[in-house]
Formats: C-alpha cells, structure tokens, sequence
C-alpha cells in the first residue's frame, strides 16, 4: 500500500530508488553529527544504503519527506507498528538534513504523520523517544503534545575504549485523546 501525505510544504510519500543519493549525503552528514550518538548507528557506504533504501520502499514504515516546489529530498519520518496487545500503538520518529533543521519541517512533517496515525491507522497511543541532551527534539516532541513518561539510561554505541555510551533517554507518549483534544489542524 502507498502511502502519500501533503502538506503546504511538503510531500511525504514511500521511498524510491531516487532518494538514495540524498539519503546517502544526509545520512553520512548524520553520523558526523554530535546527536548521532544517542541514535543507532547507520550505514554509511552507498551499497549499504542502497540495501535501506530498497527495504525502505517495500513498506509504508519510513517515508521520505520532499519540498513540494522543488522535490527535494531533505529527510524521512517513520512510523513503526508497537508490539502492544491492548492497544494499536506507533512509534514516531524523524531525521532530517541539518540544512533544514529551524524550518518548522520537521514539525510539519511529524504532525501530517500524526494525523495520518491516529485518522487513518486508528491508533490508540503514539509513542516516542530521545535523547535528554537533544533539545530540539525535545521542542518538537513537546510541541506536537508528547507528554513525557519516563527516563531510561540507554546505549547503542560504544566509544573508542570499547566500553558503551550512555546517556539519559526520554520516553514520550501521545494519545489519542490528547491529540483530539489539542485540536490539531495539519498544515
């Protein structure tokens, strides 16, 4: 099933082949970042990526975000089902090209996806996760009315010593009556 979202923006809409040379400069301008720390590592070869890409495109988990004036690639959201028996559940989550970042994209794309989850998917909850020292993720999650639940000491890398990096991870959850109730428009 294709999935395809627009905003005044933006197209959102399942990955193609064609994204593969700009998810490959954004992803290794990523890995380079300080944030990519908190997050699980990426490939960063263009074989490798070609292999996410194609996997990316045989479903409607992560999608590619587009400006719509000029077909852009400038980043992916992705909306993965959670194993949850009592409730139907997602898990939100976005990377997008630091050129980009302070643009309202993110949240532009984040709240079109929000919307697809809880109108056309039917979910119960979304849910959500970052780092503690990753403000602007923090903002945006906050701003699309996340409450935060929890904080976990996590790691999925390990330094130069071998031993893992740890840090504090935020949880975050959006219900749907929450965001019912904040009469969200999308943009």
């Amino acid at each position: 099933m294709a999935t395809m979202l627009n905003t005044t923006r933006l197209t959102i809409r399942n990955f193609q082949a064609k994204d593969l040379d700009a998810l490959h400069e954004m992803i290794v301008q990523y890995q380079t970042s300080a944030m990519a720390a908190y997050d699980q590592p990426w490939p960063t070869s263009r074989e490798a990526l070609q292999g996410v890409v194609a996997w990316f495109a045989g479903g409607d988990a992560y999608l590619a975000v587009h400006l719509k004036d000029t077909d852009q690639f400038i980043g992916f959201v992705a909306l993965s089902p959670e194993p949850d028996e009592n409730r139907r559940s997602f898990n939100i989550g976005y990377v997008f090209d630091a050129g980009f970042h302070g643009k309202g994209y993110a949240t532009e794309a984040c709240r079109a996806l929000l919307h697809h989850a809880f109108d056309t998917l039917q979910a119960d909850s979304v849910v959500s996760g970052t780092a503690a020292v990753n403000a602007p993720s923090r903002r945006l999650l906050e701003k699309l009315g996340f409450k935060k639940t929890g904080e976990v000491t996590v790691s999925f890398r390990t330094g130069e010593d071998g031993n893992p990096i740890e840090f504090t991870g935020y949880d975050y959850i959006l219900s749907k009556a929450d965001w019912s109730n904040a009469s969200c428009s999308p943009d």
